[in-house]
């Protein structure tokens, strides 16, 4: 019955993280240079 909650929540959260890899990432790199 939640199963549609529950995938949204995932979605969210890897949407997310990856969000926040991706800055870490390019901060990481702009330091670099």
């Amino acid at each position: 019955m939640h199963e549609k909650l529950y995938v949204e929540v995932i979605q969210q959260l890897d949407n997310s993280i990856t969000h926040l890899i991706n800055n870490l990432f390019s901060l990481f790199c702009e330091q670099d240079h």
